[in-house]
């Protein structure tokens, strides 16, 4: 009995009492005094790691566990290893969660085969449940009514690790009003309906967080290869146990081992199976629910549980969908089933237990690790046979679907995007089974796909495979043959592998020219064409393009004779002829559109974005560019996309807008970089041309010097002439006369041998700058004046208003400022007239300048004035040349 004292009161309790409350008029007092109750605390202790890269996670379940909601429940959920235990005892230790659980934390391991009455028997002790009770109860329902009732009113949080069935998780569900509830399992099912609303499943680690964890216990690894550390990572896919088993392999390596062997340690890991085995002990603490004592826990152990749990029949099935790439890459339904012949319903099954992951838009995936297990399990060769025909199948229908529409926007095609991955691994499958049917059907209907997407190696390895002689493998047809040899040529050229490019379209050539098939031969032709056009042979392009021309139109091939006309367009603008080049593009583009066929119209609009562009019509350029990337994004064609943002940047660039050019090149660079696409040189020399004009002259060589190793590895002549140019301005910036003369001589005489008049032009204009400045200005005139004759009539206005403004330059240097005058006026009213600020504002502060010298300094200063205003709006280099001009002047 206890006694307490309430103002003049004595108040007797005959029982134990919680609290008690009394008072009178305005005055209340509360007591609390019950007996002392031991406060269990029953989580595994944190481990020396800690926990890494799952703040947000912990944030957010202590957020929903501390409300102070009634009956507060949880479910963590995910694959084996992923860390959801972890999670729990990160979140039991932590001392908010202690400090708001006044009444302690219980934690129940169960395991796929729990006895539920022994775990709940655990309970009693720590409940301070008295042992006359226990003795007397038989049954999980009167252990749980007994322990529900112990816990009454009590602030506990009951942590239910590793349940496997819903039965199982409900029958430890046995808190209070004040309780909250946590729940792990690798079952979605059971999370869902344990905690309807409140389950989370948990990702594997990102690279970061991985790379963090790892360091933990490999820091001297870590530091001193840092590539091997971010490859294990991948390896297992961010997974936490994987992670923490290489982690602990390697830090006693680190402890143990020489530099040498240490190495080789990595290497070892770098395997599968080694991984798989990697052990580790745990104590009675810390160890899982489903682990017998003096067990080790590896990932094999891990994710063998959870395969065992499956029903018998579904084993193999599991072990069939191994046959796909593991994550990231995803899979289909329609392939998953083909596979491995399970139901819809099977396939759920496996999602539910975590072996198989679902994504938002339907596809499926398997983790690394779980891929890694499976593969080392039985005969995958029905499987691999099963996929090979599917996926052949899949893009034959494609393919003919593409064919009736005669149309790139096909949806077929566009939907197996993101099948690449699966295609390649057909492919592979059927050339290990020796399904040559399959092999050729992937090859062949699945370069469409490939050469969209960019993936010109892989195709071109696909193309050659195919093409190889071999004894096992049957002869192709003199037409599939020539359609691959082709195609071969496609890949090739847009690799810059020009002289092989040829070989492969001049051999297909010849097989057509034999079997009759026009569109293939039309095809051929123009590859043949284009293969040595590129190499500077522009005549003999012509001469093919001419052929394909007329066959296609007398075929009514509307395609092919749009293609033709997209080339011949091509050669007119490289012989400076823009109107002619004009005539043939907008006639192929109305082609094309007759023909509705995206694709080609994709390619022309970009060819008449460039040939406006050169020739001065800035606006119609951009919008044909706009219009050829809205194409290519949408058809995910990567070779249009690219040029169109080029296309962008150089626009920007001769507008002199630099800083808003290089966004567009580097964007085009990171993609033809992705799928090795040849116009990596291009692209290289606007990047230092607009690096150059920017006063970034070490950024600008770093590019330029690229962009020539790659144009000489291609062969392409045009090319080198216009990056040795680059190069001859870049020297002449630094003041390096000598050298700037012999690099524009060498690019003038590259320009003269493929005949390409826009590079003779621009060699010219850049050695007539650099002679004049050696003194010799009649050799700089005379250089200027044969590339204006060159560009006029209707030639590039661009050019002509450089050429005029430079021709300001030879003269002012000669000491004839009234004609300089003349020049540099000529080349302000075209740069205003065509929007050339650059040019503007430079041969402007030419205009300047000879009015200065001739006597108006008035004149000359309101010309100097609007340079200034010019050339400072697009962050131009001469700017303080002439702010040093207007401060002498004024």
């Amino acid at each position: 009995m206890t006694e307490k004292s309430d103002g003049d009161q004595q108040i007797h309790f005959h029982e134990p009492v919680y609290g008690f409350v009394g008072g009178s008029h305005n005055q209340v007092s509360i007591t609390f005094e019950a007996p002392s109750r031991p406060v269990p605390f029953m989580a595994p202790p944190l481990p020396p790691q800690g926990l890494v890269g799952r703040d947000g996670l912990l944030t957010e379940l202590k957020s929903g566990l501390l409300a102070g909601k009634a009956v507060a429940v949880h479910a963590l959920q995910g694959l084996p290893g992923v860390g959801k235990s972890a999670l729990a005892v990160a979140l039991a230790n932590d001392r908010e969660v202690i400090d708001h659980f006044v009444d302690g934390i219980l934690w129940a391991g169960l395991g796929p085969r729990p006895d539920i009455q022994a775990k709940l028997s655990l309970l009693a002790i720590p409940l301070g449940i008295e042992s006359d009770q226990v003795s007397e109860l038989s049954g999980v329902d009167a252990w749980a009514a007994v322990i529900h009732s112990s816990i009454g009113a009590r602030r506990m949080l009951i942590v239910i690790d590793d349940a496997w069935s819903i039965g199982d998780a409900l029958a430890l569900k046995l808190g209070g009003p004040n309780c909250a509830h946590l729940l792990t399992t690798r079952l979605a099912e059971v999370a869902v309906r344990f905690a309807v609303g409140f389950a989370i499943r948990i990702p594997e680690l990102l690279l970061s967080d991985g790379l963090a964890l790892l360091r933990g216990f490999a820091p001297r690894t870590c530091a001193e290869d840092p590539a091997t550390a971010e490859e294990l990572v991948q390896l297992v896919g961010g997974l936490p146990l994987a992670l923490i088993l290489i982690g602990k392999h390697l830090a006693v390596a680190e402890a143990t081992q020489s530099r040498n062997r240490l190495a080789r340690t990595l290497d070892q890991l770098r395997e599968a199976e080694r991984r798989l085995r990697l052990e580790e002990g745990y104590g009675p603490l810390d160890r899982p629910a489903w682990l017998t004592s003096g067990a080790s826990v590896s990932l094999n152990t891990v994710i063998d549980v959870s395969v065992a749990n499956l029903d018998t029949p579904l084993r193999p099935k599991l072990r069939a969908l191994a046959t796909f790439a593991p994550k990231p890459n995803t899979f289909r339904l329609d392939a998953a089933l083909e596979v491995s012949g399970a139901t819809e319903d099977e396939v759920e099954s496996l999602v539910g237990s975590s072996l198989v992951e679902l994504s938002a838009d339907g596809r499926l995936s398997m983790h690394q690790t779980i891929s890694d297990f499976l593969r080392g399990q039985g005969d995958s060769s029905p499987a691999e046979h099963r996929f090979a025909r599917f996926y052949a199948g899949l893009l034959a229908v494609a393919a003919e679907h593409q064919d009736e529409a005669g149309d790139d926007e096909d949806a077929e095609l566009n939907a197996l995007r993101a099948d690449v991955t699966d295609i390649s691994d057909a492919l592979r499958y059927a050339e290990k089974h020796s399904d040559h049917e399959a092999t050729l059907t992937i090859v062949d209907a699945g370069f469409p796909l490939l050469n969209r997407l960019g993936l010109y190696l892989t195709a071109a390895d696909q193309l050659r495979l195919m093409l190889a002689d071999g004894a096992d493998r049957p002869e192709l047809p003199p037409r599939t043959r020539a359609r691959l040899l082709h195609r071969l040529s496609v890949v090739l050229e847009k690799l810059g592998n020009l002289q092989d490019a040829e070989a492969a379209a001049a051999s297909s050539v010849a097989l057509v020219g034999q079997h009759a098939d026009l569109e293939t031969e039309v095809e051929a032709t123009l590859r043949l064409g284009w293969s040595v056009a590129l190499q500077g042979r522009t005549d003999e392009g012509r001469a093919h393009f001419e052929r394909a021309r007329r066959a296609a139109h007398e075929g009514r091939l509307l395609v092919g004779e749009a293609r033709a006309n997209q080339a011949l367009g091509w050669v007119q603008r490289q012989w400076a002829d823009h109107d002619s080049a004009r005539e043939y593009l907008y006639a192929g583009l109305e082609l094309a559109k007759t023909a509705r066929h995206a694709g080609t119209v994709s390619d022309l609009l970009q060819f008449l974005g460039w040939t406006n562009a050169i020739g001065g019509r800035y606006d119609q350029a951009e919008a044909e560019f706009r219009e050829c990337l809205e194409y290519a994004e949408r058809l995910y064609l990567r070779s249009n996309e690219i040029d169109a943002l080029h296309g962008l940047g150089w626009l920007s660039a001769i507008r002199g807008r630099y800083q808003d050019a290089l966004p567009y090149f580097d964007r085009a660079l990171a993609v033809a970089r992705e799928i090795g696409h040849h116009e990596q040189a291009p692209l290289l020399l606007s990047i230092g041309w607009a690096q150059r004009e920017s006063g970034n002259l070490e950024l600008a060589d770093q590019a330029l010097r690229e962009a020539l190793s790659f144009a000489r590895r291609e062969g392409r002549a045009e090319k080198i002439s216009q990056i040795l140019k680059e190069l001859g301005h870049l020297a002449r910036q630094r003041g390096d006369l000598p050298l700037a003369a012999d690099y524009l001589e060498e690019s003038l005489a590259t320009a003269r041998q493929v005949n390409t008049a826009d590079a003779i032009v621009g060699a010219l204009q850049a050695l007539a700058l650099v002679r004049s400045a050696q003194g010799d200005v009649d050799e700089g005139r005379a250089h200027l004046e044969e590339a204006l004759r060159i560009e006029q009539p209707g030639g590039n206005v661009t050019m002509i208003a450089m050429i005029e403004r430079d021709l300001g330059e030879i003269e002012w240097a000669a000491g004839y400022p009234d004609v300089a005058l003349l020049r540099y006026q000529e080349s302000v009213a075209l740069a205003e007239a065509n929007d050339l600020p650059e040019i503007a504002g430079t041969a402007r502060f030419g205009v300047a300048l000879a009015l200065r010298a001739v006597g108006d300094h008035a004149a000359a200063l309101a010309q100097a004035g609007r340079s200034l205003e010019e050339l400072t709006a697009i962050g131009h280099h001469r700017r303080t040349e002439v702010q040093a001009f207007l401060d002498e002047t004024g």
